[in-house]
């Protein structure tokens, strides 16, 4: 497998090779990038009662000013909540 340097190639890679399927983004500082660049239909937020103390900001300093999301779920199991968002549009 070769590396990649830029997003929009490893984007492209990852859709190529799930042929068809979904392609999950994992991480606030990659799916901000994602985000920015308009290609993130779903966003899936998992909440857990447990405070780790520092973090990255899922949705802090987006290079779009605005980003419209629709909720479409909201569910739980065990502790864990989970809410799901369409992105509607800018």
């Amino acid at each position: 497998m070769e590396a990649v340097s830029d997003l929009e190639t490893a984007l492209a890679r990852a859709e190529e090779l799930a042929d068809g399927r979904a392609v999950g983004i994992f991480g606030a500082d990659v799916a901000r990038q994602v985000l920015a660049l308009g290609r993130i239909d779903e966003i899936i937020v998992q909440i857990v009662p447990l405070i780790l103390g520092d973090g990255v900001r899922l949705f802090g300093e987006l290079s779009v000013p605005r980003v419209r999301l629709e909720r479409t779920f909201v569910g739980k199991s065990g502790p864990l909540t989970e809410i799901r968002f369409r992105v509607a549009g800018p």
